[in-house]
């Protein structure tokens, strides 16, 4: 650590979203003990959902942890991860609910996602419009930038 760079919360604020992911994922398996109860076969699904949750989940801050962590040298390159791992994980996320079977497993495995949704097409729909209203809103916000937030260049 430099002279110039603070010791502050903000730098050790990875840590606690890896936090909030296992805590969520002991929510998770605390909902589906239920189910469990009922159906013992369930166990092993719940156990796959929730150990993918944990591994998958805390891969971009754990990356976001090394670019606090590490010498300034690797921020740069460490930031771009970050960001194109977020960009997958969207991407494949959206793909594995809407095609690979991830709603029918979500809606297998009560608990794992809250309230009444218990069917595999509307938890698609909820997931697709989602992610429909994120890129329309993103549009939108580029729009703004490119038009009206941001002054045309003068020469």
């Amino acid at each position: 650590m430099t002279p110039g760079e603070s010791v502050s919360m903000l730098r050790h604020s990875w840590l606690m979203f890896v936090v909030i992911t296992f805590v969520n994922a002991a929510i998770w398996w605390f909902r589906g003990r239920p189910e469990m109860a009922k159906n013992p076969a369930l166990t092993w699904g719940y156990r796959r959902l929730i150990l993918g949750f944990l591994i998958y989940g805390n891969i971009p801050w754990l990356i976001l942890g090394a670019v606090f962590e590490l010498p300034r040298a690797f921020r740069g390159p460490l930031l771009i991860a970050f960001a194109i791992t977020i960009v997958v994980y969207w991407i494949a996320g959206v793909w594995w609910l809407a095609f690979g079977g991830g709603a029918e497993q979500l809606a297998a495995h009560p608990g794992i996602l809250r309230g009444p949704p218990r069917d595999a097409w509307t938890i698609k729909v909820q997931v697709l419009s989602i992610l429909g209203a994120t890129l329309v809103g993103g549009v939108l916000v580029s729009i703004f930038f490119v038009f009206v937030a941001v002054p045309p260049i003068l020469r």
